[in-house]
């Protein structure tokens, strides 16, 4: 049939909950981060990694999934997060997973993760916040530099895409 998509574009892997695949674990020589504590770049606990979601093809986790109702500031809801294995520092002795790159008040206004399947476009904007994280504005110095600003770290910053459409003045 003309138009139809063939199963060979389709290119995005296979995403899974941990906890609902029962012949997965993970690996003994890796830690379990479940029920750790997840940390913003500024030290301000936001939730518990409640799960991870992982590529059934190649075997690796993909996200963790994470609650965000361990914080009552920056206007929080009650959510889950998803955070990309590769911006998350384990710290197994203090049961822990720190995020770096973006502070407590970025981590709790992440897209909304409301379980798989999830989209492309939702994967991108995951992205993207991340990528935005690690480049902070002209304006302010990189998350744990020294600063006189009274605003401190719940100025608001760059981290959202501009709305200025080419072409427009």
């Amino acid at each position: 049939m003309a138009g139809a998509p063939d199963e060979s574009d389709r290119h995005e892997p296979r995403l899974a909950s941990l906890a609902e695949l029962e012949s997965f674990k993970v690996a003994d020589d890796d830690p379990d981060p479940r029920g750790w504590e997840v940390v913003g770049g500024d030290g301000v606990p936001v939730g518990r990694v409640v799960d991870l979601v992982v590529d059934i093809e190649s075997m690796k986790v993909r996200y963790l999934a994470c609650s965000t109702d361990l914080i009552e500031r920056h206007g929080a809801r009650r959510q889950q997060v998803l955070v990309p294995p590769a911006f998350a520092r384990v710290d197994p002795a203090a049961s822990r997973v720190i995020v770096d790159t973006l502070q407590s008040g970025q981590l709790v206004r992440l897209p909304p993760f409301g379980g798989l399947p999830i989209t492309a476009q939702f994967e991108n904007e995951v992205q993207r916040a991340f990528v935005a994280g690690l480049r902070p504005p002209a304006d302010r110095p990189p998350p744990g530099a020294a600063t006189d600003d009274p605003a401190g770290p719940e100025r608001r910053t760059n981290d959202e895409p501009s709305r200025h459409q080419p072409g427009q003045h």
